[in-house]
């Protein structure tokens, strides 16, 4: 195999896949497997669990694959200057010329790279490139990444109905829905993709694809394909939890609520709660923490009155989710969740029983 690429192509086609190869334990998949052909390379790791593929324009002089360590490839790709890139390979080594630059470097035989997977989509659901970015920044914020014992919580549960993709994740102590109204949404869809996963598809272009089958998950996204398993098991039933009988509530800035919760932090130490109280002309921010204590007030429009403890961070983690524009806060008991609710997010956080 012999190829010219320029410096951003290669680093761009190499990125992703090397996050993946990263992680793997074996020598092989500790590899990328570069195939050149035509007037593109494409690029690809795994591990079992996920896939990534990455096509980029190149003049390929030689067709052919290499297979290359991931860690090697990316640190020279960085390192490289800014300038045409010459990669020569077979299974005996690979050697990149950039400039008066040169390295040369082991490579493995390709066969002994697992295929990658082809998946043929049950349904599809496509989705513009910037209402993605928010979804699932937004919607997967809250998911339980790394909790072993349940799978379920570790994923962003993707469901669309009447035209409006959701985006939902929960550790079971918060629970956080961001939605965008999306044209051409198919009339049903619904999957559980491991959070970590998704927070990893950077999106191209237009849009982000994401098709299904009763296995796997494949997104797509301008040259970049990803591929991981679907996770079994039932997404919480999270909605009633939303739903309050409204005992108090108050609409405010969210930059002005937010800037009384960092406060409150300053002197917060880990778990300590804070008291959210809605009372007539605006809401309280009070807390006794380990490194002392903060009363604050803020000017809001309300209705009733009621208050609530909540854990600090995970007030502030809340919060950080409704970057401009107005807030609705809802309380219905000391004993029932606080509901948070921007701009296309809705949140609820689980109250600190105080003795």
């Amino acid at each position: 195999m012999k190829i010219t690429i320029s410096k951003s192509e290669l680093l761009g086609s190499v990125k992703a896949p090397a996050r993946i190869a990263s992680r793997a334990t074996e020598d092989f998949l500790a590899c990328l497997l570069i195939d050149a052909k035509d007037d593109a390379v494409t690029v690809s790791a795994m591990n079992f669990v996920e896939s990534v593929r990455v096509s980029a324009p190149a003049l390929v002089d030689e067709p052919g694959t290499a297979l290359i360590s991931a860690s090697s490839l990316m640190d020279i790709a960085k390192a490289l200057p800014d300038a045409a890139v010459e990669l020569c390979a077979d299974e005996s080594g690979a050697a990149i010329t950039c400039g008066k630059s040169k390295f040369d470097i082991p490579a493995l035989d390709p066969d002994l790279f697992p295929s990658f997977p082809e998946v043929t989509p049950e349904e599809e659901l496509s989705i513009p490139a910037a209402d993605f970015a928010f979804l699932s920044k937004v919607g997967g914020s809250f998911a339980a990444v790394g909790d072993k014992a349940r799978e379920v919580l570790c994923c962003v549960h993707i469901e669309v109905g009447e035209g409006v993709v959701r985006f939902a994740s929960t550790d079971s102590y918060r629970v956080v829905e961001a939605s965008a109204a999306i044209e051409g949404a198919p009339a049903a869809f619904e999957a559980n993709i491991p959070a970590a996963f998704v927070n990893r598809i950077v999106p191209e272009g237009d849009s982000v694809v994401i098709g299904s089958t009763s296995q796997q998950i494949v997104v797509s996204s301008g040259s970049t394909v990803y591929v991981t398993r679907v996770v079994a098991g039932k997404f919480p039933n999270y909605r009633p939890i939303m739903e309050l009988s409204v005992a108090a509530r108050a609409s405010l800035a969210a930059s002005v609520i937010i800037g009384a919760a960092k406060r409150a932090q300053s002197v917060a130490g880990r778990g300590d709660a804070v008291e959210l109280s809605i009372r007539p002309g605006g809401v309280g921010v009070d807390i006794a923490g380990t490194r002392g204590r903060m009363a604050d007030a803020v000017e809001a429009e309300t209705e009733g009155e009621c208050s609530v403890f909540v854990n600090h961070a995970y007030l502030a983690d809340a919060l950080a989710n409704v970057k401009g524009g107005a807030v609705s806060i809802q309380v219905e008991s000391p004993l029932k969740p606080l509901a948070i609710a921007g701009d296309g997010v809705r949140m609820a956080v689980m109250p600190v029983r105080r003795l």
